[in-house]
């Protein structure tokens, strides 16, 4: 898996999980709502680590947390 499609699956999972649109979790965030659906839509090809911790804010996790899925383990993403 590459990791923008990593990035759009955390995403998309902690919208579920929280119950929050991409919007709200931007808002809660602090981050652009564009900035969400570019990820999620994958149309950048990575994310800066400051944006993810802004997102993490949101539902109040870790970056540990938000890293924790089995598809960000090494050997399961590729170039």
């Amino acid at each position: 898996m590459k990791l923008n499609e990593a990035l759009s699956l955390r995403l998309k999972e902690l919208c579920r999980q929280y119950g929050l649109t991409a919007h709200g979790l931007a808002i809660k965030g602090g981050v652009a709502s564009s900035t969400i659906g570019n990820i999620i839509k994958m149309r950048c090809s990575s994310a800066q680590l400051k944006f993810i911790a802004a997102v993490c804010d949101g539902p109040d996790i870790s970056l540990r947390e938000f890293f924790s899925a089995e598809y960000f383990e090494k050997g399961n993403l590729e170039d």
